[in-house]
């Protein structure tokens, strides 16, 4: 290709897929015996645009929305070409990375065009190798091993984050109500994955419900294996954001159990402090004629009285089971 994007193809003996140029890459589609694959990553979009529309001849809308970069996950078909717009999830770092995979389907090839590096290349191919009696003859079971690597590169991510709520729960449990931040970073997450894997689950539907003409009864079984692994992935998600619900609900309570804890504590430092302010007030007025103004224990005696009705105050307290 004339500008910075890859082209890559291809090659079950290397594991991998290999550069090539822009002829070498229709040269191979054109020559092929069974079914090609090619990848572009798109650097130069509109260097990218002539190759799809041009070299290919793709529709219009279709190059249109496989150049996005914010594509809600969908499947078109239009003339004799069918498009499909992936959800892939790629771990680097802490926070999850998600970018969109298009695919173009025709009966004797799958292109494919990303923004970014596909993780997983070689276990796509090494499942196309696993099968290479059915995948060089069928286009559906090549796409089958890109659909299905997307599916399962979410389960260690979801099951990480099963994890961390597990963790967080016998925190909780334990008493920790500290976690507050950390629930709602869980739960904002769980919607992110939610956003992204409930699309992608109606991609597999539709292809399992619709006829379409690259799905022969030889690859729609493993369409219908796809849609049950998107299933098993929103079931994951569902059933962790009822139990990050019912978290968050046990930590909410567990803080105002907290408070209401503190309260009736300073409740009672309140009430016996008053009363000693009502003791050292009364014995601090300033009259005359006062009983025991010039008594000679005065002073102990109403530092005792104050420590007296302290523990009185308390013990009454502890009686009604008010602490």
């Amino acid at each position: 290709m004339t500008g910075p994007n890859r082209l890559l193809v291809a090659c079950v003996d290397a594991h991998s897929l290999i550069p090539v140029t822009e002829q070498e890459a229709v040269q191979r589609a054109r020559d092929a015996v069974g079914v090609s694959w090619i990848h572009l990553e798109v650097v130069d979009v509109e260097d990218a645009k002539r190759f799809l529309l041009g070299t290919f001849g793709f529709h219009p809308l279709l190059v249109e929305d496989a150049l996005s970069t914010n594509e809600r996950p969908e499947v078109k078909e239009i003339d004799d070409d069918l498009f499909l717009v992936l959800p892939v999830l790629r771990e680097s770092g802490e926070e999850p990375e998600f970018f969109e995979l298009a695919v173009f389907l025709r009966t004797h090839l799958m292109l494919t065009v990303s923004a970014k590096e596909m993780p997983a290349f070689t276990t796509i191919i090494d499942r196309w190798e696993k099968r290479p009696q059915v995948a060089e003859k069928e286009v559906g079971m090549m796409f089958h091993a890109v659909l299905d690597s997307v599916i399962d590169g979410y389960f260690p991510a979801l099951e990480r984050l099963e994890d961390r709520i597990d963790l967080l729960s016998d925190q909780i449990f334990q008493g920790d109500t500290q976690h507050l931040r950390e629930l709602l970073a869980v739960k904002r997450d769980l919607l992110e994955y939610r956003r992204r894997l409930s699309p992608l689950r109606d991609v597999a539907n539709s292809l399992m419900r619709r006829d379409l003409p690259v799905f022969t009864p030889m690859s729609r079984p493993y369409i219908h294996d796809a849609y049950d692994g998107a299933l098993r992935l929103m079931e994951l998600v569902d059933i962790n954001r009822d139990v990050l619900t019912g978290l968050l609900d046990v930590h909410l309570s567990a803080v105002s159990n907290s408070l209401n804890e503190v309260m009736k504590k300073m409740t009672v430092i309140s009430t016996v402090l008053m009363t000693c302010a009502l003791i050292a007030g009364i014995y601090g007025m300033n009259f005359d004629k006062m009983p025991e103004l010039r008594w000679l224990y005065g002073y102990p005696f109403a530092l005792g009285l104050m420590v007296v009705s302290g523990l009185g105050i308390i013990w009454f307290f502890r009686r009604k089971r008010w602490i």
